[in-house]
């Protein structure tokens, strides 16, 4: 699992030194203005995922991901992002909370939504996959902090079990 904020800009700053054990590594992401509502501003529930989503993707660009699908649908299903570095593909299922008080982002993966993931995983390797790539799932939370976002990344969050 990876956590951390990232910052906007030019050049992406170093990581910081690892903190000690149960303290969350992390760099900060902010990204510019026009992508965030002014505090006053009505957000719409699309509006805010499509943020996350967008938080999500450029935390995992800079942490050498390569991003090959937004939104990807199967009829009414949908994923996310799909990622790919080297051989390994993830579909990635992105969730972000408007603040701490609603729990942590991640334990609204419902397992009808890793059902549903996984279908649309399995057209997307039916029309697009390619020999000796390997499959994943993975979860992204994103959460809103006064300086950007906070990002933690979980590889191989779950087991697809047919």
């Amino acid at each position: 699992m990876r956590e951390g904020q990232i910052p906007t800009g030019p050049a992406l700053p170093a990581m910081p030194p690892p903190r000690p054990p149960g303290e969350a590594d992390g760099v900060t992401f902010d990204p510019s203005p026009a992508r965030r509502p002014p505090s006053s501003a009505p957000d719409s529930t699309t509006a805010r995922g499509r943020r996350f989503e967008a938080a999500a993707a450029r935390y995992l660009e800079a942490a050498g991901w390569q991003v090959v699908g937004r939104n990807v649908r199967a009829g009414r299903l949908e994923i996310d992002l799909i990622i790919r570095r080297g051989r390994i593909v993830a579909f990635v299922e992105v969730k972000g909370r408007a603040g701490r008080g609603t729990g942590h982002p991640l334990e609204a993966i419902t397992h009808r939504k890793r059902r549903d993931v996984g279908r649309v995983a399995r057209q997307w390797i039916r029309n697009h996959g390619r020999p000796g790539e390997c499959y994943r799932f993975d979860a992204v939370a994103v959460t809103p902090t006064r300086d950007g976002w906070w990002v933690e990344h979980v590889e191989d969050a779950w087991r697809e079990v047919r």
